[in-house]
């Protein structure tokens, strides 16, 4: 995703249980451009790289948060163990999508202790 002009802003909490390997989650957004059309984990990637690796956990799945997509919204998902050692590892962000920015409108990555 590259920078756009959108004057959305977000905050976005998360815990991570090694035993249980869930990650439990809770965000909300403001001022996007039109209505979240979803939103997505993606990784792996290191902070500030502007690639555009694949989504792998769909935070809008009717299994993982309450439908329809909106903030603020929570949720939960299973990790494998890769994806543990990714997000462990800081190499994973948020990415919010709207209409007007299909590639997501504001993204955050996901960091320990933040």
């Amino acid at each position: 995703m590259q920078p756009n002009d959108s004057k959305g802003a977000g905050t976005f909490t998360a815990t991570y249980d090694t035993e249980s390997k869930k990650l439990t989650w809770k965000g909300n957004y403001s001022n996007l451009s039109g209505p979240a059309t979803m939103a997505h984990f993606h990784g792996p990637i290191k902070p500030n790289y502007w690639q555009e690796p694949q989504p792998f956990v769909d935070v809008t799945d009717v299994t993982v948060v309450i439908m329809p997509f909106a903030s603020p919204f929570e949720g939960s998902a299973t990790l494998t163990d890769g994806q543990a050692a990714e997000l462990i590892a800081e190499e994973w962000y948020v990415n919010i999508h709207t209409d007007a920015h299909p590639a997501g409108e504001i993204r955050g990555q996901v960091l320990k202790g933040m």
